[in-house]
């Protein structure tokens, strides 16, 4: 489904030295990974006036979740937080399982020891995915393109009211 969000932002300062306060909340959305589609069960982009390197950086807390069959029903947790330039995305479970075997249940519903040679490859390009969402050259991002680009939303439009 196509992301929604919904919110508020207030700017103030000047255009050498912005501020932004105010946020937007996920009303629905998914995060895709390797083929497999996660229902996001919340999510916020907030602006408090200040980000990292004294720049306009939202913090982002997301949280998808998708049920598995293991030995039991498993619930997989995957949580994106942090600053929009320096992401952090981690991987839970409950019951609690190794991370090891996390990513491999969200993809293929089996532990890491049970997967294919393909799967197995499949399973390093979805962490080199987690891994490059953050970082290298993210800096000189625009926020709202990260969040557009990293949401995959068709349109992101801002309105002035009062």
């Amino acid at each position: 489904s196509t992301p929604t969000l919904g919110g508020k932002l207030e700017i103030a300062g000047t255009s050498a030295h912005p501020r932004v306060s105010g946020g937007f909340s996920m009303t629905r959305g998914t995060f895709s990974l390797a083929g497999t589609n996660l229902d996001f069960t919340s999510g916020r982009v907030s602006f408090n006036g200040e980000g990292l390197r004294h720049r306009i950086d939202p913090t982002l807390d997301f949280v998808a979740q998708s049920s598995v069959m293991y030995t039991s029903a498993t619930t997989v947790t995957l949580r994106v937080t942090g600053f929009a330039d320096d992401p952090r995305i981690s991987l839970t479970s409950s019951p609690q399982l190794p991370q090891d075997d996390l990513l491999a249940l969200l993809l293929f519903g089996e532990p890491a020891s049970q997967l294919s040679p393909y799967q197995l490859g499949e399973t390093g390009a979805a962490l080199a995915t987690l891994d490059g969402l953050g970082g290298s050259g993210a800096s000189s991002l625009n926020p709202l393109t990260w969040i557009r680009r990293h949401l995959d939303l068709n349109t992101l439009s801002v309105a002035s009211g009062q």
